[in-house]
């Protein structure tokens, strides 16, 4: 194995593996904000992909694709069916904050509406897909393997937020989101996906699941 292989081995572990269960099992003064390692991590991958001088600039921001208008509609279609399903599944699960954040706390909904797509959506998809498909490219995994380690790796970065729930949805999302990616070449796309989910997540009370500090690790196995 050369250096360069060892050395793209090494930064996928420490990213998607040790720096994931680091957050989830450090707590108080020691663990870092989430948001500020996330965007650490981002800006990590971004250095490395833009000294790369085989990697495609283009697919960072790329809003024109030959599909444009069928790939826009394809994913309204996939949010409007998902919808319902989502709703069902809050009901479910914590009827009692129901649209919560939207009823009783509008100002941070909107700050989330505002801040999300920027802070969180775009340095997770540089990671699990921009960069994670670039990597798995240079160690020889064909695409089928590259789907299936960046949907892995995606689900099992939320494991810092140690609950089942944040596991359960990122794992379908994670394969919708590097499906997308692989056919549009475009963080643009994927990004305006991952933030309509999102969106979607935030606004019908299910966020909590997504944010630091709402749960314990015993919480991780659904009871």
């Amino acid at each position: 194995m050369n250096k360069s292989r060892k050395i793209y081995i090494l930064e996928l572990v420490i990213i998607f593996a040790v720096a994931p269960l680091f957050l989830a099992l450090t707590k108080g003064w020691f663990r870092p904000p989430l948001l500020l390692a996330l965007i650490a991590a981002a800006l990590w991958a971004l250095f490395r992909l833009l000294t790369d001088k085989k990697f495609d600039r283009g697919e960072l921001w790329r809003f024109s694709i030959r599909d444009q208008e069928n790939e826009f509609f394809r994913i309204i279609l996939l949010v409007l069916i998902a919808s319902p399903l989502f709703m069902l599944f809050a009901w479910l699960l914590v009827p009692d904050r129901l649209f919560g954040i939207v009823k009783h706390r509008p100002s941070l909904w909107i700050a989330i509406l505002i801040a999300y797509p920027v802070i969180s959506v775009y340095p997770q998809e540089l990671l699990c897909r921009a960069f994670l498909f670039r990597r798995c490219k240079q160690l020889n995994f064909n695409m089928t393997e590259t789907i299936v380690i960046s949907t892995l790796a995606f689900s099992f970065m939320h494991i810092m937020f140690l609950n089942w729930v944040a596991l359960a949805l990122t794992l379908p999302g994670g394969l919708l989101f590097s499906l997308t990616y692989r056919r549009t070449r475009s963080l643009f796309w994927v990004t305006l996906e991952h933030s309509i989910y999102g969106y979607m997540i935030f606004t019908i009370g299910l966020g909590r699941f997504f944010y630091g500090g709402t749960a314990s690790i015993g919480s991780i196995i659904p009871h």
